[in-house]
């Protein structure tokens, strides 16, 4: 049957909303980026040195974790340099240079 002899309709469905639009090429981007695992595998390759940074900031600030550390999580994180920001008096010790 030819494609002229159907009787075509408009659509009655439900219409998607114009600002959502938009996202439908990014959504079926990042399904497609996102569906191999090497892709995944790199994600969390290049986010372990934050989040074990992250890890280790926390147990050097949180008195518990410090005191099941033994006391010494301070030392994880000493910073030799003076131009720190004193939270106590908001000035900036100026000796580094």
């Amino acid at each position: 049957m030819a494609v002229y002899k159907h009787s075509y309709s408009a659509y009655t469905g439900k219409v998607t909303p114009a600002w959502m639009r938009l996202f439908v090429l990014s959504r079926y981007a990042f399904d497609e980026a996102w569906s191999s695992k090497i892709s995944i595998g790199l994600l969390v390759f290049c986010l372990l040195p934050c989040l074990t940074s992250l890890v280790v900031i926390y147990l050097a600030n949180n008195p518990l974790a410090r005191a099941l550390v033994g006391g010494k999580g301070g030392e994880m994180l000493a910073c030799a340099c003076s131009c720190i920001v004193d939270r106590t008096t908001r000035n900036h010790l100026r000796s580094c240079r």
